[in-house]
């Protein structure tokens, strides 16, 4: 059963904290500025989340961190649109960044795309 509702009547700390107790699975689609943000909940816990802001993408991510230059990036996402893999996939293929490191980075990268949604 859907759930549609603005954060006026439940605030987002609240609704995160019943999604984690009550155990739901779904997605949580927050609107803000004309940017849609998604919150993946499996069993209560946040097992991913995405953005459509290009700022946040993991590319632009990890060059802000000083772990890809443009051009690796430039590569990476030129072989994307042939391959349609993931970009951690080909960054790691590519020997750009080794697994351990996405994994942690895309950690991250969650974290930040969830803090974001409180601004």
């Amino acid at each position: 059963m859907p759930l549609f509702g603005n954060l006026a009547s439940m605030p987002l700390p609240d609704l995160i904290q019943w999604l984690g107790i009550s155990q739901k699975t779904g997605t949580l689609e927050v609107e803000k500025s004309r940017v849609t943000k998604r919150v993946f909940f499996k069993e209560g816990r946040i097992i991913a989340c995405s953005t459509e802001d290009p700022n946040e993408l993991l590319g632009h991510f990890l060059v802000s961190r000083g772990r890809l230059t443009e051009q690796v990036l430039s590569q990476a996402l030129s072989r994307q649109e042939t391959t349609r893999q993931h970009l951690g996939t080909i960054l790691v293929e590519m020997g750009a960044i080794n697994r351990e490191d996405l994994i942690r980075h895309l950690e991250a990268k969650a974290e930040e795309t969830i803090f974001s949604l409180f601004d």
